[in-house]
C-alpha cells in the first residue's frame, strides 16, 4: 500500500530556537532597563511625589526611597524569572553578562569615537588621528569577537563555573572553612568601602558623563555618595559567596578543612601548662641577658680597660651638648 508523501506546502516548518547571542542581548537590555528604572526612574518619581513631603527629614526620605527601590527590584526580578521560564537555555546567564559587557564597551567605544571626531572638527591633530585609528582597531576586534563562536563558549563556561548560580557547590562539605573565608573576604572588601566613604572619595551628587556632539549629560548613577557604596557592598557579598563555591577554590577549601580535622589539638589544661612554661622560660632568658649586659657594661667602662666611656664622662658630654644647644 503506497502512501503519498506530503508536499512542501503541507510540511510544517520547524522554527529554530533563537541564538544564545540574541537571547543574551535581549536579557542584557532588560537588565540595564531594570537598573535604569531602579536607580533613575524610582528616585525621579519619588522626588516628584512622596519625596516632596519627606524633604525636611533626610533620613526618612532616603530610608523609604530605598525600601521602594528594593520592592521595585523584587518585582522586576520576578518578571525576569517569568520571562526566562522553567527551562532556560544553557549559558543564558553567562550570555546576559557578556551582553551587558558588550553594550557597555560598545557605548564607550562609540563615545570615544565621537569625542575624537568632535575634537578633529575644531582642530586637526596627529594625536587625534592616532586615537581614532586605535579606537578603530578596538572596534574591529570587538566585531571579530561577536562574529566568532567565542561568545557562546564563554557564556557556557561562565555559567558552568557557577558565577551566576545561586546553588552552593558541595553544600555539606567544608562548611566552617568556607564560612570563615566568606567572612574574611567581606571584612576585607567592606573595610575598603568604609575607608572610601570615610575619606569622601565619592563626591556628592549624580555621577554624570558628557555626551559628544551635544550639550547634554548622561546620568550613570544618581546620588553617587550613597549608590556607589551600596552597590559595592552588594557586590562584595555576591563575590565572597560565589568565590567559595567556585569549583577549584571550593575543592581547595574542602581539602583544607579535611586536613585540619586530622590535626590532634592540644587539650585545654595541657595548653595552659605549656603556655606557663614558655612564659617562665622567656622571663628567665630575658633576666639572664639583662644581667650579662649590665655586668659587661660595668666591666668595660672601668678606667683600667677604657673600652666604654664611664658614667662621669657620659654625663659631661651630655652637659656640654645641652650648654651648646642653649647658646644657639
Amino acid at each position: 500500500m503506497s502512501v503519498a508523501a506530503p508536499t512542501s506546502t503541507e510540511a510544517k516548518s520547524v522554527s529554530s530556537p533563537p541564538s544564545l547571542w540574541t537571547t543574551g542581548l535581549v536579557g542584557a537590555v532588560f537588565v540595564l532597563a531594570a537598573l535604569a528604572v531602579i536607580f533613575y526612574g524610582v528616585p525621579q518619581l519619588w522626588q516628584m511625589s512622596i519625596g516632596a513631603w519627606l524633604a525636611p527629614n533626610k533620613f526618612l526620605d532616603y530610608s523609604f526611597r530605598l525600601v521602594a527601590q528594593v520592592l521595585v527590584f523584587v518585582v522586576l526580578a520576578m518578571l525576569g524569572v517569568l520571562m526566562v521560564g522553567p527551562n532556560p537555555p544553557k549559558g543564558l546567564r553567562g550570555s546576559v553578562f557578556l551582553g551587558i559587557a558588550t553594550i557597555i564597551v560598545g557605548f564607550f567605544l562609540g563615545r570615544g569615537t565621537l569625542m575624537v571626531v568632535e575634537h578633529m572638527a575644531h582642530k586637526f591633530d596627529f594625536g587625534h588621528l592616532v586615537s581614532l585609528l586605535f579606537i578603530g582597531v578596538c572596534l574591529f576586534f570587538f566585531y571579530k569577537f561577536l562574529a566568532s563562536d567565542r561568545f557562546p563558549r564563554w557564556s557556557v563556561g561562565l555559567e558552568a563555573a557557577g558565577w551566576f548560580d545561586v546553588k552552593a557547590y558541595k553544600r555539606q562539605q567544608g562548611v566552617r572553612v568556607r564560612r570563615l573565608t566568606i567572612f574574611g573576604i567581606i571584612l576585607l572588601l567592606d573595610s575598603g568601602v568604609y575607608a572610601m566613604v570615610h575619606n569622601n572619595a565619592v563626591p556628592p551628587g549624580n555621577l554624570e558623563i558628557s555626551l559628544p556632539l551635544t550639550d547634554s549629560k548622561l546620568v550613570l548613577l544618581p546620588d553617587a555618595q550613597y549608590t556607589v557604596p551600596i552597590a559595592l557592598l552588594v557586590l562584595s557579598v555576591w563575590f565572597s559567596r560565589r568565590i567559595v563555591n567556585y569549583p577549584v577554590f571550593a575543592d581547595f577549601l574542602i581539602a583544607t578543612e579535611a586536613e585540619i580535622n586530622k590535626v590532634s589539638w592540644t587539650p585545654r589544661a595541657r595548653l595552659i601548662q605549656d603556655t606557663i612554661v614558655v612564659l617562665i622560660t622567656v622571663f628567665l632568658i630575658t633576666l639572664f641577658l639583662f644581667l650579662v649586659d649590665v655586668f659587661w657594661g660595668w666591666i668595660l667602662s672601668r678606667e683600667f680597660i677604657g673600652v666604654l666611656p664611664s658614667q662621669a664622662e657620659t654625663g659631661k658630654k651630655n652637659e656640654t651638648k645641652r650648654v651648646n644647644n642653649d647658646q644657639y
